[in-house]
């Protein structure tokens, strides 16, 4: 064996088995590269080119054996530092047992509740790459754009509050908020995506990153800047028209809160879904008219629940108004739905409906199929 390495898993030599050299820089985990993705997805949340699920598998492995097509987990070995190196060490240890042809989602399970030990030492390390300067002008552009959307959308019921008698039940008042939606989050996403991504939600953000396209500090540092960023819209809203009122978000009276949360959470996954295909850079053909996309799917679903929940979809925008306002009555009907609707969008865009190791001839098959 080359190197002097050793082969652990006993009969797991073959495909399928776990096996790897002294310095554990490769470790044959799936039988598959559909279990790779979701799996370098969920590791990039905490890890920094450290960890690699990859189906480029040498043709010698270190015990001579051909290496097949068998994906292996690799791990660089250039580590930053001993200690991430040693915890590494000690985690191969901890796998005498080879998943087989176990499914891939099933046999990582008992991995990543072993390997979520190591997870606190890179968060730490991402918490520091978070604040550089490219991040810190990604946060600004999400507080702006963030900004400018909950002081149109909020401004605009205020609007319509002060010129219709009785606004709410006036349907050109729903009509007046579900434009204001489509155009304020069509310009937002526009002048915030080459910054930030132009997310101009939480519920974005979170979706983003059960998708795996950026990590949690970066998204808690984005939730920070939407929050404030509402709440400041508000306050704005409030100083300046003396004598109005902030409106806030609430549910009819004949919807349960479970109902309502229901509703806004399906609006947010088509909404979250929307943003990631406008998003996609394999689909360049649609990134002109990606921010239109994104405003034209908010608007037509204020359309549609704008009566029964209010058709907030943003928790952030809920959030400010209610703080604003004096109240957070209902406020988990617009957090619990919205953030489980767009954690189920980020999850089957890019690992079930586009996953991103289909060929590009399928993909450009499947979107001329649907072409007019």
């Amino acid at each position: 064996m080359a190197r002097g390495g050793r082969s652990y898993g006993g009969e797991c030599g073959s495909a399928g088995g776990a096996r790897f050299r002294d310095d554990y820089s490769d470790y044959r985990l799936f039988d598959d590269e559909l279990g790779a993705q979701p799996m370098n997805q969920l590791f990039s949340l905490f890890y920094n080119n450290s960890l690699a699920f990859s189906a480029n598998v040498p043709s010698s492995s270190a015990g001579g054996e051909s290496g097949g097509a068998s994906p292996f987990l690799t791990k660089p070995n250039d580590a930053k530092n001993k200690k991430e190196h040693r915890m590494w060490s000690a985690f191969m240890q901890l796998l005498p047992f080879c998943p087989g042809k176990i499914p891939s989602s099933i046999s990582c399970l008992g991995h990543m509740l072993i390997f979520g030990k190591m997870a606190p030492t890179s968060l730490t390390a991402r918490f520091k790459q978070t604040v550089t300067p490219a991040s810190l002008r990604a946060y600004l552009a999400e507080f702006i754009s963030t900004f400018f959307y909950v002081f149109a959308v909020v401004g605009s019921a205020m609007a319509s509050r002060k010129l219709l008698p009785d606004a709410a039940a006036d349907p050109s008042s729903l009509v007046i908020v579900a434009i204001a939606n489509t155009f304020a989050l069509s310009s937002a996403v526009y002048i915030a995506a080459n910054a930030s991504g132009g997310h101009v939600n939480p519920a974005v953000t979170f979706g983003m990153a059960v998708g795996g396209r950026i990590n949690v500090p970066t998204a808690l540092f984005y939730w920070i800047s939407q929050m404030l960023a509402s709440v400041m819209a508000c306050i704005f809203l409030k100083v300046t028209t003396v004598g109005q009122l902030v409106p806030t978000y609430t549910i009819a009276e004949e919807m349960t809160g479970f109902g309502a949360s229901l509703l806004e959470g399906v609006m947010t996954f088509g909404l979250v879904y929307t943003v990631y295909a406008a998003g996609d850079p394999r689909r360049t053909s649609l990134s002109a008219i990606g921010p239109l996309a994104v405003g034209l799917t908010a608007g037509a679903n204020v359309l549609a629940a704008g009566p029964f929940s209010g058709g907030s979809m943003n928790p952030a925008c809920a959030f400010g108004s209610a703080v604003v306002a004096g109240g957070l009555k209902n406020q988990a009907v617009y957090w619990v739905g919205p953030l489980i609707g767009a954690a189920v969008a980020g999850l089957l865009y890019d690992n079930v409906v586009f996953p991103a190791q289909a060929p590009d001839s399928v993909r450009e098959e499947v979107s001329e199929g649907f072409s007019v």
